[in-house]
């Protein structure tokens, strides 16, 4: 019995022996299976690709070549000297890392899924005097890494950058922001393609491959479009940041609101006029096509109903209107009501004006900009008439008359006196003032504008001018230009409708201002002594004496040219002007004498006399001499040419 229990004793021990030893098997086969692939090291290089780096300073971009890297960055450990350094990107060939700051000179270290592997020699760490490296640029734009015009902004990425100098193939470039690893530039203005070279702490250093200078010229502005609220410009190599767009509307600065490469968004400034868009980055100017800003300088008619039309002429009005086909905010105004537009030209818009438009304004909205009419365009509606007065007056007498809807300006209402037309001299809405017109006759007064017309309940009388009696004058005697008072009766209100002459029909004097008994007239050049005779309707009434004109002594103030040749056979003689007062304007009145030679007139008026230098004439003065009195001046001498 003891011995059977011994004997089950035993093998149970070697169940469990054997049992425990396939246990242990299975778990070394499955072990086996998931060993992970050494991961190796074949080579170093920089950032651009150029192999062979066995040596850099803290911060430098490196690339790791070799095999059985993990594709995930994290799963790839990298130390150098035991130092953990960042891994920013990975395949299973190659690793992209960056020596770390505490990094010394030492083995790296590469761990995959817990299987490392360690470069073969030293990898050395600049720690005395670090020297600058570049691994990468590219402007912030984004738009191509390698490339960009003037005033770009590109960034540097490197390791030991220590108040660095930049340049772009050996123009300096200004440095906006730089840490030992970045550095910020902008593209000089005369930069070309080339090479980045950096200096920092004495040592110079290039990038690997050319940096390449778009050009940044006119076309750099392609164009321009609009929208209700902004003003959007359109070209390429533009800055990132707004501000440092400087955007100016034929001088006027504008506010950029927001930029790219592309484009820049900004408003339209109040003060903006007619002229070139142009954008400056850096201290670089680039110039697009013009804007068309609208200005409203006339339109007609002056006053119109509605639905008539009306052509407005102008500044760029047209070309303005149809800027941003999508918008609908470029628009004509009556007085704030919309128009509708029958033809749009460049400076000019023909609109039909709207029902319910009022007396006021017009508008040309568009760009963000609005241009408003000098003057009201006054909308038309038929006139009244309340009253008149006087009621009764003679030719050339004012009558004031009064009512409702008159245009408010002089051309806009047509007066006539039982048919016949009035002048105007003042309007307002409610009250036209006229002068009786000549040749009016008792009737009804009327009244016409666009809308329609008007007539006065009852009828002006028009009272006879009283003859032509004696009349007299004072001054008695003066020259040219000497103010007379005429008085009498029978001259027309009109001044226009009264002649007067002094002496002779060549003697028609201007009349300053007329009633019908008083004239206030200026003595002509043209004046003889003699009597005055004033002529109304045709009827002629003369002075009782004589008017004594003075006659003014001539005087030369300059000839022209001071030298020339005579007249003489096959030579024309030279042309010469004489400039003076108180000439006669009857060329045979004015005696004109080269030393004692005789020179015709060809030409005369009160201040200029025009001769030919005469056969025979000699250097020396020219006289003038008219009814009996001579003009010498001795500081003017003619000189004869042989």
């Amino acid at each position: 019995m003891k011995s059977s229990m011994r004997i089950r004793r035993m093998l149970n021990v070697v169940t469990v022996s054997l049992l425990f030893i396939s246990l242990l098997q299975l778990t070394s086969c499955k072990k086996n299976e998931a060993v992970s692939p050494t991961p190796k090291i074949e080579a170093l290089a920089d950032a651009d690709g150029a192999p062979g780096v066995t040596t850099a300073s803290a911060g430098a971009s490196l690339t790791i070549k070799g095999s059985n890297f993990s594709p995930v960055p994290s799963e790839n450990i990298v130390k150098f000297n035991g130092t953990l350094a960042n891994v920013t990107a990975s395949t299973t060939t190659e690793l992209t890392t960056t020596v770390p700051e505490e990094a010394t000179t030492g083995k790296i270290s590469i761990t995959v899924n817990g299987v490392t592997s360690v470069s073969a020699t030293d990898f050395v760490i600049n720690t005395s005097s670090p020297v600058p490296i570049i691994n990468s640029f590219n402007p912030s734009t984004g738009f191509a890494p390698r490339d960009g015009g003037q005033g770009t902004m590109v960034y540097i990425n490197g390791a030991a950058f220590n108040a660095p100098e930049v340049k772009f193939n050996g123009t300096p470039a200004r440095v906006v922001s730089s840490s030992a690893t970045t550095i910020i530039v902008t593209v000089p203005i005369g930069a070309t393609p080339g090479k980045i070279s950096v200096t920092s702490a004495g040592t110079t250093v290039l990038s690997t491959r050319d940096f390449m200078v778009r050009p940044m010229n006119e076309s750099v502005i392609s164009g321009w479009r609009s929208t209700c609220e902004n003003f959007i410009i359109r070209g390429e190599n533009f800055h990132m940041i707004p501000s440092m767009n400087e955007v100016k509307f034929n001088g006027v600065p504008a506010i950029v609101t927001a930029s790219s490469f592309y484009e820049l968004v900004t408003t339209l400034p109040a003060n903006a006029t007619s002229g070139p868009v142009t954008v400056t980055i850096n201290g670089f100017t680039a110039m697009g096509p013009p804007i068309i800003i609208p200005e409203i300088r006339s339109f007609s008619p002056a006053a119109a109903t509605a639905g008539a039309q009306v052509t407005l002429r102008g500044d760029n009005i047209g070309g303005f209107q149809y800027t941003d086909k999508k918008s609908n905010c470029h628009e004509v105004k009556f007085n704030g009501i919309r128009a509708e537009l029958t033809f749009v030209s460049e400076n000019e818009i023909i609109a039909i004006v709207p029902a319910g438009a009022t007396t006021g304004k017009i508008t040309i909205s568009g760009n963000g900009r609005t241009s408003t009419s000098l003057i009201d365009f006054i909308v038309s509606v038929a006139p009244s008439i309340s009253s008149f007065a006087p009621m009764a007056g003679t030719p050339g007498s004012q009558v004031t008359i009064s009512g409702s809807d008159f245009v408010p300006n002089l051309l806009g209402n047509a007066v006539k006196f039982n048919g016949v037309r009035a002048n105007v001299i003042s309007a307002s809405s409610s009250q036209v003032i006229v002068t009786v017109p000549t040749g009016a006759t008792s009737g009804r007064i009327s009244i016409d504008n666009v809308a329609g017309s008007a007539v006065s309940t009852s009828d002006f009388t028009i009272n006879p001018l009283p003859p032509l009696e004696q009349i007299t004058f004072e001054p008695f005697q003066g020259h040219s230009g000497t103010m007379v008072t005429i008085n009498g009766t029978g001259f027309n209100p009109v001044r226009e409708e009264n002649r007067v002459y002094f002496g002779s029909p060549m003697g028609m004097a201007p009349v300053i201002t007329a009633s019908s008994t008083q004239l206030t007239v200026i003595v002509p050049a043209t004046a003889t002594s003699g009597r005055i005779s004033v002529i109304v309707n045709n009827v002629t009434i003369m002075s009782g004496m004589d008017f004594h004109f003075i006659v003014p002594p001539p005087f030369v103030i300059n000839v022209q040219p001071t030298s020339g040749v005579a007249q003489a056979p096959n030579v024309p003689g030279t042309r010469v002007v004489i400039n003076g007062v108180n000439f006669s304007v009857l060329p045979f009145e004015n005696v004109v004498r080269f030393g004692n030679v005789f020179a015709p007139v060809i030409s005369s008026s009160p201040n200029r006399l025009e001769v030919i230098v005469p056969p025979g004439a000699v250097s020396g003065p020219i006289t003038v001499t008219v009814n009996g009195m001579i003009a010498h001046n001795p500081e003017i001498q003619f000189t004869v040419l042989p």
